[in-house]
């Protein structure tokens, strides 16, 4: 009965946090010396977020990666928390990062949403899948976003070198 009261509150917050925070990221930028630019934070009011978010690639196999998104000083949000990913074409997340039920993958995006355990500096891990042929693409847009005060929080993900 909890874990269908759980399901139905996740699906609920799912549906709110699309309606509130259809946050868009402005991806990865590179300067004139062609270096990778640090992304900037969108809010709806001007102020400063500390937050940040990076991921990080392990190599696992030719064609399997651990990837942990690293989040670090997040205020309590008052409602949700969201991490979306949107993966190059073709890549896949496998079945066991799917395990928890905060995860849902639909071809090129995966999206894990929170309503609870509120905790400043946590990380999200999955296994991406390559396909044969392909190079892995470390520079894909993701973000993680979250209402403060009234307001959207979107923090872009910014890939380790």
């Amino acid at each position: 009965m909890r874990l269908m009261i759980n399901r139905c509150l996740l699906f609920y917050v799912l549906a709110v946090s699309t309606a509130l925070c259809s946050c868009s990221n402005s991806g990865s930028k590179t300067s004139a010396t062609g270096q990778a630019a640090k992304p900037t934070v969108t809010t709806t009011a001007t102020k400063k977020v500390s937050t940040t978010a990076v991921r990080k690639f392990t190599e696992i196999d030719a064609r399997t990666y651990k990837v942990e998104v690293i989040i670090s000083k997040v205020s309590e949000p008052k409602s949700f928390r969201k991490l979306v990913e949107n993966l190059p074409e073709e890549y896949t997340v496998s079945d066991e990062s799917l395990k928890d039920i905060a995860a849902h993958f639909k071809p090129g995006e995966l999206k894990y949403v929170w309503v609870d355990n509120y905790q400043p500096d946590f990380s999200v891990t999955y296994l991406l899948k390559i396909p044969k042929g392909k190079k892995l693409v470390r520079d894909y847009e993701g973000y993680f976003a979250y209402i403060e005060n009234d307001e959207k929080v979107s923090i872009p993900i910014y890939s380790e070198k």
